[in-house]
């Protein structure tokens, strides 16, 4: 059967195609807040102002709330709590907490500082941080470097990562990042996300805005479509497509178009 591609119909826009948005290390554990503690309690100051403006509740607060603390309208509000917060991300970095790394570079790239920020998330990602090698997916993706974007894309699939793998399964779908068109091997890589993440649907689906259900949507319905376009049709081989299309959790597909497909497949049943 002819190859007949349009990307709109497979929803293929590339997740961190640009860099829009910046993955930092949320919720923290102890080994994060142990620097704070050396701080507060230890007397170990490592910037200039007074740390004894801050509880400790208000000190721990403040990195939980990592993602709040760096926005840069927040730094202007509030410049030396974000300060604080960075110095014990620094000292969290120098004693081998390799979660502060990402999170140094978020500042970083928040506060328009991208270039300085690179070289933290490299440290991330050397160290397997998913978070480090997501940022660094975005950031060659909007510098349109596509070898170095396509690496980090790589990488993270190679971690069984959603976002990684369904960067990954277009890449070889449509030819993105400098790939050749490999249907066979997009159509492999959808499986294998789509298997990875299964268990997880019903969790998940508790939130509409849910990453890994909407991957594994748009997924499932690549995977659907692609099969239709490209297998020999047989009663088994519709059905098999048919309940797979059946059994996907439909939280942000275009409906009618996902019905019209159903209705041509169960009108050639």
């Amino acid at each position: 059967m002819e190859e007949v591609y349009n990307k709109e119909q497979f929803y293929c826009d590339l997740i961190h195609d640009r860099l829009l948005s910046f993955y930092y290390e949320k919720p923290l554990n102890t080994s994060h807040l142990k620097p704070i503690e050396d701080i507060l309690f230890n007397g170990k100051e490592l910037t200039p102002f007074s740390h004894e403006l801050f509880t400790y509740q208000e000190a721990r607060k403040c990195v939980l709330d990592f993602d709040i603390y760096t926005m840069q309208v927040n730094y202007e509000a509030f410049p030396n709590v974000v300060d604080f917060l960075m110095d014990c991300y620094r000292y969290a970095a120098q004693e081998g907490v390799m979660e502060a790394y990402n999170n140094i570079g978020v500042y970083l790239g928040m506060t328009d500082r991208i270039e300085e920020a690179i070289p933290w998330f490299e440290g991330a990602a050397d160290a397997g941080q998913v978070s480090g090698l997501t940022n660094l997916m975005g950031y060659y993706g909007s510098r349109g470097d596509a070898e170095r974007q396509f690496y980090y894309v790589e990488k993270l699939a190679g971690k069984g990562n959603p976002l990684g793998m369904y960067n990954c399964a277009l890449a070889y779908h449509f030819g993105y990042m400098g790939r050749e068109k490999d249907i066979d091997k997009a159509k492999q890589l959808y499986q294998r996300m789509m298997s990875l993440i299964l268990k997880d649907d019903m969790k998940a689906i508790e939130y509409d805005n849910s990453l890994k259900v909407n991957l594994k949507t748009w997924a499932n319905y690549n995977l659907a479509k692609v099969r239709f376009l490209t297998e020999k049709h047989s009663y088994v081989n519709l059905k098999d497509i048919l309940d797979l299309m059946e059994h996907t959790p439909y939280v942000c597909l275009d409906q009618p178009r996902n019905t019209e497909l159903r209705e041509e497949i169960r009108g050639m049943l």
